[in-house]
């Protein structure tokens, strides 16, 4: 039910009604052509694409797509956004993607931002379907509306947001560069050192799984217990927003809570993901872990936590989990237990971890400081985008 009256010259809309749902399949071609998988788009950016022939390309790689196009990920609990560019025309797209082409009276970046904003991505989960790889088909994309302002209200709006979206991406890069220093510095100790061989099941005490249910997304209560989502650790820093609040007449059968110093990994998400890990900076008493996230307890008379999440989220070792993870290309993949345990590890002195560590915290406190600005930013960013779609439905 709508609360408030939309302005003169708004109207409310159906997607369909904007947009057109283009599925344009590639047809037989001489030579390689770039494709882009749902899982090579993370934070709306391209991490890679491949090369692929006509005769032997996945049979995901089954769209064209042309400037001005708008794409975005069907998958469930997903947000990655893409608008096609002079430089990208050319690249297959998976059919994970809805390819939309705006009509003329939709701008296509006030497309782009309402599919990143909340209103939609919530939307867009209640109506997804499928129990293997839960998804938004055709069906459910035509009850998705959305509040169309006149085009000149459309710029202006893309205006803002653009503006405090650059603010965010400066600071985004400013982080970047302080990993960059921490990875030298973590080559420049161990590269040459001498290390002995050991697997996880050596250098862990324990390995605890939470518990899944589902919850409503709003800020929790005082007396509220929430659940939190796999995003809370996908950025490698511990975010204690992502969550879904759990009702209160429902029998929480285990309460794994978060706290400080607990090292926590993403058994369960996309290729790109899955091994994600953070190490949580204080007291949660009312955030519970989900089942796929573990709770990891080391051994530190034989390595140091800072030293253990920095090692298990070295480019070797994810590549190592993203191959021992099963699931279909593209969606949704697992480790199990068994494997995770399994991965060889080099273990320094235990000496040297310490100083590793202290470099680390040093340089996390900074980190740490800086995501305060961070956070400030994007709580300005969600706040404009929550007000450019508050007549959203």
């Amino acid at each position: 039910m709508r609360n408030m009256k939309l302005p003169d010259g708004w109207s409310e809309e159906y997607l369909f009604n904007v947009v057109n749902v283009i599925n344009n399949s590639v047809k037989p071609y001489e030579g390689q052509r770039s494709y882009l998988s749902t899982g090579d788009l993370n934070d709306n950016k391209i991490k890679n694409v491949i090369n692929v022939n006509f005769d032997d390309k996945p049979s995901r790689a089954n769209q064209n797509v042309e400037v001005g196009d708008v794409i975005f990920a069907k998958m469930k609990e997903t947000k990655k956004t893409l608008i096609i560019t002079k430089d990208i025309k050319d690249i297959i797209v998976s059919t994970g993607f809805f390819v939309l082409r705006p009509k003329h009276i939709i701008n296509s970046k006030y497309l782009y931002f309402y599919l990143n904003s909340s209103k939609f991505l919530n939307r867009k989960d209640t109506l997804c379907t499928g129990a293997t790889q839960s998804a938004l088909n055709l069906q459910g994309f035509n009850k998705i509306k959305i509040v169309l302002p006149p085009l000149e209200n459309q710029k202006n709006i893309v205006k803002v947001l653009e503006k405090a979206e650059n603010a965010l991406e400066k600071r985004k890069e400013a982080n970047k560069l302080l990993d960059e220093y921490l990875k030298s510095v973590f080559v420049e100790m161990f590269e040459a050192e001498s290390t002995s061989v050991k697997i996880v099941n050596d250098v862990v005490k324990s390995i605890d799984a939470g518990w899944s249910t589902g919850g409503e997304e709003r800020e929790i209560g005082a007396d509220e217990i929430a659940v939190l989502k796999i995003s809370a650790v996908t950025k490698g820093i511990f975010d204690a927003s992502q969550y879904k609040v759990i009702a209160k007449d429902i029998e929480i059968k285990k309460h794994l809570s978060c706290k400080k110093g607990d090292i926590l990994f993403s058994r369960a998400n996309t290729r790109e993901l899955v091994g994600a890990s953070c190490i949580v900076d204080k007291d949660y008493d009312n955030l519970i872990l989900p089942d796929k996230l573990w709770r990891i307890t080391v051994d530190e008379d034989i390595i140091t936590r800072e030293f253990f999440l920095y090692l298990i989220n070295t480019d070797n070792i994810r590549k190592e989990i993203s191959k021992l993870a099963t699931g279909t290309s593209g969606s949704m993949l697992n480790i199990s237990m068994a494997k995770f345990k399994s991965i060889e590890l080099s273990i320094p002195s235990i000496d040297k971890q310490k100083k590793f560590s202290d470099i680390y915290l040093k340089i996390k406190n900074i980190q740490d400081k800086a995501q305060i600005n961070e956070i400030e930013i994007a709580n300005l960013f969600n706040s404009l985008m929550k007000d450019a779609f508050k007549y959203c439905i």
